[in-house]
């Protein structure tokens, strides 16, 4: 069975991490052109391409959050190890625009 994926869409690490992860079922080829990764199973079994593509999302969206809380999790581990490096304002009192704390019923 043969996929061909977008170099657009996915990373090399996503389609890498996907192949690792389905080794244990599958002999798995990695090629490519200009566009697109061509993934080459030795398999002729259509549910295959479901598992494939279902696990690259998954490793896909992995990679995006990671480099989105990248530098969260950079300050939290700074401020764990290191406390007296990084200093927070206490926090304050909320606005309450819909006036929810006010305990008088009306």
């Amino acid at each position: 069975m043969s996929l061909r994926v977008s170099k657009d869409m996915y990373s090399l690490k996503s389609v890498k991490d996907t192949i690792y992860w389905l080794s244990n079922d599958y002999a798995i080829n990695l090629s490519h052109d200009d566009k697109q990764y061509i993934i080459k199973a030795d398999t002729e079994d259509d549910h295959f391409s479901k598992v494939f593509l279902t696990t690259l999302n998954d490793y896909s969206l992995r990679d995006l959050i990671t480099q989105e809380t990248k530098d969260i999790k950079t300050l939290v581990v700074t401020k764990a190890f290191y406390p007296d490096l990084i200093h927070f304002n206490t926090i304050g009192n909320f606005d309450d625009p819909v006036n929810m704390d006010n305990n008088e019923t009306k």
